[in-house]
């Protein structure tokens, strides 16, 4: 299918004068999506409601090669197409599933989950809506889970990696803990566990947590687990309040020797 793809490309561009050619898949489609990628395309976006399947409107991804693409081999990517599971003795991280949609929807109902961690979640609808998105690892410039107490399952918050760089071998995290289950450590673990997967596991160089400074709480998690306050941004971000805050950047980078450092 690569190769067929690639010499219809080349018949588009050579012989009909093609300045652009796209591809759209179903939201899920993995498959398609390899093969755009091997060939060079660039991922755009998702329209939402495009694609007519099975009697409903299904969201849609679409790319596109240019002339001066055609022949391009995508770099070697760097994330798992589809969620993978991490664990250690304490938690477990997994996708979360639409069944966990009311779970979300209280989590952001929380003024100070809201605050820090700003996303159109305000009902059943939006949290299903926010589930299926941070499950879409296809685009590669992000991995979300829900981390979960390891003995009984049950969700404990949320952790990403995100903002992946595939060229500059970084990336950034972010997460939340659910206001029932805040004061257990449960952020430190997965933090510690992400961070310690994208730089042994993934071989990124550099992985940030940045924080607005008002929020000293994800200070504490940064310095247990091995990053390296770096300084200060002024008016780094917009919050949930709709205010400019200040933030604390902080880093854990991959020595030139191997694994990424501790502190």
């Amino acid at each position: 299918m690569t190769e067929s793809s690639r010499l219809a490309c080349s018949y588009g561009f050579t012989e009909l004068g093609a300045s652009r050619i796209e591809w759209q898949a179903v939201v899920g489609n993995v498959a398609s999506r390899r093969v755009v990628d091997r060939l060079g395309f660039t991922f755009e976006g998702v329209l939402r409601g495009r694609m007519r399947t099975k009697g409903r409107n299904d969201d849609c991804w679409i790319g596109c090669l240019l002339p001066d693409d055609a022949g391009v081999r995508a770099h070697e990517r760097l994330l798992p197409w589809q969620p993978i599971e991490l664990s250690d003795q304490d938690i477990t991280l997994r996708a979360a599933v639409p069944a966990q949609a009311p779970w979300v929807a209280q989590a952001y109902a929380d003024p100070q989950v809201r605050q820090w961690n700003p996303a159109p979640v305000t009902d059943i609808s939006t949290a299903e809506r926010w589930i299926r998105s941070r499950g879409d690892w296809a685009p590669g410039d992000h991995a979300s889970w829900l981390f979960c107490d390891a003995a009984d399952g049950r969700p404990m918050g949320s952790i990403s990696l995100h903002k992946v760089n595939e060229e500059n071998l970084t990336a950034s995290i972010g997460y939340w803990t659910h206001p029932a289950e805040q004061g257990r450590g449960a952020a430190t673990r997965a933090v510690q566990l992400v961070s310690s997967w994208a730089l042994d596991g993934l071989g990124l160089k550099r992985v940030e947590l940045i924080h607005a400074v008002a929020n000293p709480a994800s200070c504490r998690v940064a310095e247990k687990t091995g990053f390296t306050l770096e300084g200060t941004v002024r008016c780094g971000e917009r919050y949930g309040d709709g205010q400019w805050y200040d933030e604390h950047i902080h880093g854990r980078v991959q020595p030139a020797g191997g694994r990424g450092d501790s502190g």
